[in-house]
């Protein structure tokens, strides 16, 4: 007789699914600020214009002249902008 209370199969589906909810909340957009500032208002200065970096983990060799190939293509650019990638 199982006095477990919970089965393996029930466990098992239990636990997919709350790893399914985890990585969705881990994937979900950060939500826009809801209060924009008044325009024209004191002190209402815009942010200065910074570039992105894209940064890449690596843990093998020497990836720099691989990365400076690959930020110099279009593709690269038309999908990162004026992002540079950063190492």
């Amino acid at each position: 007789m199982n006095n477990n209370g919970i089965s393996r199969r029930q466990f098992l589906q239990w636990g997919a699914m709350t790893a399914g909810v985890v990585t969705l909340a881990a994937c979900a957009p950060s939500a826009a600020p809801s209060a924009a500032p008044a325009a024209g208002g004191e002190g209402a200065a815009a942010p200065a214009a910074a570039g992105n970096v894209v940064q890449y983990w690596y843990s093998w060799g020497n990836l720099d002249p691989a990365m400076e190939k690959i930020a110099a293509t279009d593709e690269f650019k038309q999908h990162m902008g004026d992002a540079t990638p950063g190492v």
